[in-house]
């Protein structure tokens, strides 16, 4: 009985774990992204960010404010309708990664982390 209570309960955990793994980042239709201190509201710039979060891979859950153990980040505020999410952008080892609190990390490419970086000079 313990051997099956074990098993059901190994089977459980791994379900529950793999089904995050394809998991996007949701967040609705963006009207704006606002940047530091920059606010975009140009399509071409919000769809650069749009790609760049649209092939993230998730990687694990978030259980802070902020990302902790990282000294450099960039903070990212989405209007999409009435909500207003936070998602943090940084390099940590060598990989980027996007962070939105309690919701998730996931990996991000180089190439289109520095796509969004580039259109952000020009702003």
């Amino acid at each position: 009985m313990k051997k099956l209570i074990v098993l059901l309960s190994f089977i459980v955990l791994f379900t529950v774990s793999c089904a995050k793994k394809d998991m996007p980042i949701e967040l609705g239709e963006v009207q704006s992204v606002a940047f530091d201190t920059i606010t975009i509201e140009d399509k071409k710039t919000i769809g650069v960010f749009l790609e760049l979060v649209s092939s993230a891979k998730y990687e694990t859950e978030s259980i802070n404010d902020f990302p902790v153990g990282v000294e450099d980040y960039k903070t990212v505020k989405i209007q999409s309708g009435d909500v207003l999410n936070t998602l943090y952008l940084y390099k940590q080892k060598g990989v980027y990664y996007a962070e939105i609190p309690y919701e998730g990390v996931w990996t991000i490419e180089k190439k289109k982390y520095e796509a969004f970086d580039k259109a952000l000079e020009v702003k």
